[in-house]
């Protein structure tokens, strides 16, 4: 998409299992995805004007959870005045930055709220729902993907002692329609979901391979670029995938 004039920077923050550093290591990823942002943020001021890139965040999982630290607790300017766009993928519930900009929302359903018309931020569990709302995108955009049925993104102490919004109609696909609340019960349900959420068929649970690249389309916007361009990157994805 960017024709080879792009340069990915990312850092190892912990030998741990994504599961176990969520839980144990918090303040580690945190820190990490702060200094590593901040640090290639300072480099670029330092270029002149007319020669500085743009700069986008990405993170999937405790990524996600990482990288979103440089913007907690500064609303949605903290990533305007900083980036020109991110896109994360599965957000651990108790990412701050995610419920910060999450709880902003006035319409649509839990699982894809709308904020602000869909201005910066859009909330989606595939490429296409970021075309919703039907309202002018900003220059800078910002994308969430979440499954509805992704343990990850939706366990909570929360469901301890409350019934999700996710619960509440129209529920997001695949979301059984006789799953309902009960105390602890739902909570400990869905931590045993966890461990197996990345091995669930493509586009349920933790799997988002099929929709990270058509998503990252969406963001980028690239000039010149095809639906027929997006189906060939999309092909080599998987076959590289397969590969693995």
């Amino acid at each position: 998409m960017g024709g080879g004039d792009v340069a990915s920077i990312s850092m190892q923050y912990t030998v741990l299992p994504s599961s176990m550093s969520l839980i144990l290591s918090q303040s580690t990823s945190l820190e990490s995805g702060r200094i590593l942002f901040e640090t290639v943020r300072a480099s670029i001021d330092e270029l002149p004007v007319n020669e500085r890139p743009n700069i986008y965040v990405y993170g999937e999982s405790l990524g996600a959870f990482g990288s979103q630290a440089p913007f907690q607790g500064e609303g949605i300017d903290g990533l305007t005045r900083q980036a020109d766009g991110a896109l994360w993928v599965g957000p651990p519930a108790n990412s701050e930055y995610w419920q910060e900009i999450s709880a902003m929302s006035n319409r649509g359903p839990t699982w894809q709220p709308i904020v602000e018309d869909g201005r910066v931020f859009r909330f989606a569990a595939d490429a296409q729902g970021l075309s919703e709302p039907n309202d002018p995108w900003d220059s800078t955009r910002a994308g969430y993907l979440q499954n509805a049925t992704d343990p990850v993104v939706w366990w909570s102490p929360d469901l301890i002692v409350a019934r999700p919004g996710w619960l509440d109609e129209p529920r997001g696909p695949d979301v059984p329609a006789a799953m309902t609340w009960l105390p602890l019960i739902s909570f400990e349900l869905v931590f045993i979901d966890m461990p197996a959420a990345g091995a669930m068929p493509p586009g349920i649970g933790h799997n988002y391979l099929p929709t990270i690249g058509p998503a990252w389309v969406s963001v980028l916007q690239p000039a010149e670029w095809s639906p027929e361009n997006t189906t060939a990157m999309q092909k080599a994805l998987d076959e590289q995938t397969a590969a693995k």
